[in-house]
């Protein structure tokens, strides 16, 4: 008997990962497109981030650029800043971009009758954005929170998950690109853990996850969601 559900740790699972310091090389370019230290710049982008997603009411990408331009005195124009907030969504939207196979296995997951939910710390315009791709297309439920002060490992949010899933924990996989306590965490609630790491470097896999069973590919998660003997093996 397979699994009911397969629930996703957005990122480094379902999305394919950026280049390195992609996000980073664009918040330094906007910096020197205002003429201002592009470290300063990029330290005070990544320190407001983390205080501004908390103002879900407000669309968290021009709120973290005026923070962090009121912080360094940077007097912006209204249109400046709306066009700096449009590159930094297009930034944001190229983060979005479907892992290979993502799709595909969500879809042959769900024509086998399990269900598929990605779970993910997102500001809320992130999150409209993410609605507006393929993936969105292949989930039976995104549980995406938009608050710092409740992360999406907290056991309320996976309780919640479980219940508009409307499954008991035991008859999920959990598949995340997380460390050993997160693989930890979810063990502990219920779930079935699966390690998703792309690496064929096994010892040094072996050290991040432990025993815990891994995949390296999205078809890999479809076959241990199948088949579960596989994943507690």
């Amino acid at each position: 008997m397979h699994y009911h559900a397969a629930i996703f740790d957005l990122r480094g699972t379902l999305l394919k990962d950026p280049e390195p310091h992609f996000t980073l090389n664009a918040t330094m370019m906007q910096a020197r497109s205002l003429g201002v230290d592009p470290i300063k710049f990029a330290s005070c982008w990544y320190h407001h981030a983390h205080q501004t997603v908390e103002c879900i009411e407000l669309p968290w990408i021009e709120s973290n650029l005026q923070a962090v331009c009121d912080e360094l005195e940077i007097d912006l124009e209204p249109r400046m800043r709306r066009r700096l907030a449009e590159q930094r969504e297009e930034v944001i939207r190229k983060t979005l971009t479907p892992r290979r196979g993502a799709v595909r296995t969500l879809t042959r997951l769900r024509a086998a009758g399990i269900k598929t939910a990605a779970v993910g710390d997102v500001p809320p315009d992130v999150r409209v954005m993410l609605q507006q791709t393929e993936l969105a297309e292949h989930l039976d439920l995104e549980l995406l929170s938009t608050s710092g002060s409740c992360k999406h490992t907290d056991p309320r949010v996976l309780r919640h998950t479980l219940s508009q899933l409307g499954l008991p924990a035991h008859t999920c996989l959990y598949v995340t690109a997380g460390g050993l306590d997160e693989l930890d965490n979810a063990e502990r609630f219920g779930l079935q853990p699966v390690a998703f790491r792309e690496s064929e470097d096994d010892q040094y896999i072996t050290d991040l996850v432990g025993g815990y069973p891994r995949a390296g590919t999205m078809i890999e998660v479809y076959w241990l969601a199948i088949e579960p003997a596989a994943a507690t093996a």
